[in-house]
């Protein structure tokens, strides 16, 4: 049985030493073809993930809540929301805006505890360098108080009707997120 094993192993090896070395080189050379559907996948898979993270400021916003503001101007803009000339003092609480190059305010009526949620977000966004804002957001809770989210809650920011000013901070989440909740009870279309 030795030497059946022995015999068997010579052969083995003199067919392999008998191999053309071109056939060897060929081998070692020789890559598999990969299946174009695979390249295709991941070519899909890399160009999703590029995009995906070139969003992903745009989406999460640098971390500071769900909307930018002009995310929040289209909303608010897209809701129905009525067209004034000119901001009563008092009245129903409601968040009022307007858009730069305008001569009218747009506004809608909020409830009571919206209202005061809005105005004590006050300030509380992450701080800002620009005020060049086209979209200018005020709150009124219809007692004669008018209060910006865009800026801190100090004496100065609030006023007896609209006003104008540069913004000091972004909307907070809870700020963006009060707003949301406020577009998504009112109804009907715009009353312009």
């Amino acid at each position: 049985m030795t030497g059946d094993r022995k015999a068997y192993a010579d052969a083995l090896i003199d067919a392999v030493g008998g191999i053309d070395d071109r056939l060897i080189t060929e081998a070692a050379e020789y890559k598999r073809k990969t299946p174009g559907f695979v390249k295709t996948a991941i070519g899909l898979a890399a160009s999703l993930l590029v995009l995906s993270t070139a969003m992903l400021p745009l989406i999460m916003r640098g971390g500071r809540g769900g909307y930018d503001r002009l995310t929040v101007a289209s909303l608010l803009g897209a809701s129905p929301y009525t067209t004034v000339s000119s901001v009563a003092v008092v009245g129903e609480p409601r968040i009022i805006w307007k858009y730069d190059g305008e001569d009218v305010y747009h506004e809608i009526t909020v409830t009571l505890h919206e209202a005061v949620l809005l105005m004590n977000e006050s300030g509380k966004g992450e701080r800002t360098v620009s005020d060049t804002d086209p979209f200018r957001l005020w709150v009124t809770d219809g007692s004669g108080s008018f209060v910006t989210p865009y800026l801190s809650m100090t004496d100065g920011n609030v006023g007896c009707t609209v006003f104008d000013y540069g913004e000091e901070y972004t909307l907070s989440p809870e700020a963006e997120r009060i707003i949301k909740a406020a577009l998504d009870t009112t109804g009907g279309e715009n009353e312009k």
